[in-house]
């Protein structure tokens, strides 16, 4: 499915078939396939819970732009319904190619994420980095942050894993990480702190042998104002 663009161009996005189909509480009436977001900017999600014979309920949010892909998991409960299935929307582009002409695009953001101690343990292992502010529970209580904070280069490593649950690149032969243009850390993360990311395709130029882009993707913690990160990440989608 093709996206007009700001100056009527067409975008190469799509959005894939979704499982399940959602159907009328104990009815065989079948409904659209979903079209729904969280609630607010970049909550790119839509909410399923078991129905009655095994169909699903399926209540709209948004009404989004038909971009996104189906990527979810079962998580958690709600009070009202029982257990809760929030789908993962990922921005899909045709081809490297369609990169191009989709500079600006606002590509959504990935799942939460808890920061946990023994997460920041595990990096403080593979870094040799094991300053107190870090591993040390009781010392970081009554330091400045009153606890454990994780890495900024954990921080940063993370969006290698949130990048791919918030857009996709069909039909290249292979995705490289180029690195990055700029990283600031403005916020440290407390363990125990929610973190997830919100993209921008910031800028997507030629090079040999496909298409080099820039992502901005800002890493949001829970609660709080200012981001953990901000990184300007560069990959080459390969033909």
């Amino acid at each position: 499915m093709l996206v007009p663009g700001a100056a009527g161009a067409a975008l190469g996005l799509r959005r894939a078939q979704p499982e399940p189909r959602c159907a009328g509480a104990g009815r065989s009436r079948a409904q659209p396939e979903p079209r729904c977001v969280g609630a607010g900017r970049n909550r790119s999600r839509a909410v399923f819970t078991p129905g009655a014979a095994g169909a699903a309920l399926c209540w709209c949010r948004a009404q989004p732009e038909p971009r996104w892909v189906y990527a979810g998991r079962w998580r958690g409960r709600d009070r009202r319904v029982g257990p809760v299935r929030l789908l993962l929307m990922v921005t899909v582009f045709e081809s490297p190619d369609d990169l191009l002409g989709a500079v600006g695009t606002d590509l959504g953001s990935s799942e939460w994420l808890t920061i946990s101690q023994e997460r920041i343990n595990l990096f403080a292992d593979a870094t040799g980095d094991h300053q107190w502010i870090h591993v040390d529970p009781v010392a970081a209580e009554r330091g400045p942050f009153g606890a454990t904070v994780a890495h900024g280069y954990l921080t940063l490593a993370l969006t290698n894993q949130f990048l791919p649950e918030i857009v996709r690149v069909d039909n290249a032969s292979m995705g490289i990480n180029y690195g990055t243009n700029r990283v600031r850390f403005p916020q440290p993360v407390t363990v125990g702190s929610r973190v997830r990311a919100g993209a921008v395709l910031s800028d997507a130029q030629e090079v040999n042998g496909g298409v080099q882009a820039v992502i901005t993707i800002t890493v949001e913690i829970d609660g709080e104002t200012k981001p953990a990160c901000v990184v300007e990440s560069v990959s080459r989608f390969l033909r």
